[in-house]
């Protein structure tokens, strides 16, 4: 009896901990996105729209090979960026990266339905 009362409750603290670990790599990814909008705008404003990929590309370690696996996003983020003005009259870059993660990973939330989408706008130098 007591056999299969453990056997219940290891299958149920599994399963939690599978759901912990999963909600903890989706932030994590989102935490990435982020830094990758970051980047890829000051990027922007510095260098021009050319440099906003490349930097988004580094930002998410494709071509790193000693980042853990879990640091890397694959497949690599998308990165599209417009330019504005304000109220008043300040020109600034909006950059949005969205990431659509692949599922290879617990894929409970992470399963590829829901993009991860964030924009940062950065003010252009007068």
């Amino acid at each position: 009896m007591v056999a299969v009362e453990l056997a219940i409750l290891l299958s149920f603290l599994l399963l939690a901990g599978l759901g912990i670990a999963d909600l903890w790599l989706l932030c994590h990814r989102a935490s990435i996105v982020q830094q990758c909008a970051i980047s890829g705008a000051a990027a922007g404003v510095a260098a021009g729209p050319s440099a906003i990929q490349p930097a988004v590309n580094e930002t998410a370690n494709q071509d790193n090979p000693d980042a853990a696996w879990v640091d890397r996003l694959v497949p690599t983020p998308i990165a599209s960026w417009a330019p504005g003005q304000d109220g008043n009259g300040f020109s600034y870059l909006d950059v949005t990266v969205t990431y659509t993660p692949d599922g290879s990973v617990f894929a409970y939330k992470s399963t590829g339905v829901q993009p991860i989408r964030r924009t940062v706008r950065m003010m252009l130098p007068p």
